[in-house]
């Protein structure tokens, strides 16, 4: 195709108004276009030929229209979808911001408190679609789309609206011979695709080994290598092709901990790290069963005090002793042993300490 912005407005008509084509679309070639009807931006999402053609269109918009009725508040949902000269398309509301992948790329490793709430809104995103029977299948900060305070996650549904409408040449079906070679020209297909929808650093070890049974779970594993590389600003395993991957996890387990630079451990570090260690177990049984135990965790040690910082809390006055102390004016014997009782405390604080 010569010119696909050119195709795709005059496929999109006086509706929409492309403005500018984004980079870094992986699968897709993204633009962003105006809603001429009610003033808003969208994402337009092309597949790409490669990935177009070893789709059935008709069947990718049906599956997309029920990744449509994902609403949540934390995931980008899906507005319309069509075709334009066989390649499918859909779009997307278009989020203001930045991506996680840019926040990390600037920042490096991320305060324990904004990764807390950023992996918060992502778990409820996950446990929500989950829920539906829908598994992602490429989490990664690219992914994750940081708007003020809130984070969404954009493409659910995509994967698996894909693998629902894999084909193969109509001209292997010719011959009812060539039902075997069809039936393994499918499989085969399934293969390809399903290592192709994921970023290799995130994948989980069954996804990358092209395991069909691939579940939910492999979108935990994806998050729990997220968060470790929101807290350390890298991913325990470097690896460009699932195949490489997939040896780096199975013959360096270790590296995940190792390759982490020195810092504090204590407090909501040590917590996060400890939830994305379990998120990355490398057999799928290992990690927690649904996303919503990845929430239940985060959600948890997110309240409690984590910046890094080696110290914890100190020990809150009680205020009702205190006001005894003050009101009593009983001389130095009250105030002292209101001294020895904050003397004590504070002892036994350092003790946990060390």
């Amino acid at each position: 195709m010569v010119d696909l912005r050119s195709d795709l407005q005059q496929t999109l008509g006086g509706s929409y108004t492309i403005e500018r084509e984004l980079t870094g679309g992986g699968m897709s070639r993204v633009f962003v276009a105006l809603d001429a009807t009610l003033g808003r931006r969208v994402v337009v999402k092309v597949l790409s030929q490669d990935l177009a053609a070893s789709v059935s269109v008709e069947r990718f918009k049906r599956e997309i229209m029920l990744a449509a009725t994902l609403q949540h508040p934390h995931i980008v949902g899906v507005l319309t979808a069509g075709e334009i000269d066989g390649m499918p398309y859909f779009t997307m509301p278009f989020v203001e911001g930045e991506s996680l992948r840019a926040r990390v790329q600037r920042e490096g490793a991320l305060q324990v408190g904004r990764t807390v709430s950023i992996l918060k809104d992502v778990a409820r995103a996950l446990s929500y679609a989950h829920e539906r029977g829908v598994v992602h299948r490429d989490i990664k900060p690219d992914n994750v789309l940081l708007a003020g305070t809130s984070a969404t996650v954009t493409d659910f549904g995509i994967a698996k609206a894909l693998l629902g409408s894999v084909t193969t040449d109509p001209g292997a079906r010719t011959h009812e011979h060539d039902a075997r070679d069809t039936t393994t020209s499918s499989k085969s297909a399934l293969t390809q695709l399903g290592t192709t929808l994921g970023t290799p650093a995130y994948m989980a070890p069954e996804q990358a080994a092209a395991d069909p049974a691939t579940d939910h779970r492999a979108d935990i594993y994806s998050f729990g290598i997220m968060a470790y590389e929101m807290l350390t600003g890298q991913v325990p395993f470097k690896s460009k092709t699932p195949q490489a991957l997939l040896a780096a996890q199975l013959t360096a387990r270790e590296r995940a901990r190792e390759a982490a630079p020195e810092r504090p451990r204590a407090g909501g570090v040590a917590r996060a790290s400890r939830h994305g260690e379990r998120g990355v177990c490398l057999g799928a049984r290992c990690r927690g069963e649904t996303s919503t135990e990845s929430h239940g965790a985060v959600r948890r040690d997110g309240s409690s005090r984590g910046s890094g910082d080696r110290r914890r809390a100190l020990p809150r006055a009680n205020p009702r002793r205190g006001r005894a102390c003050r009101e009593s004016g009983g001389g130095r014997g009250s105030r002292g042993a209101c001294a020895l009782d904050r003397r004590a405390a504070l002892r036994q604080h350092r003790a946990r300490l060390h």
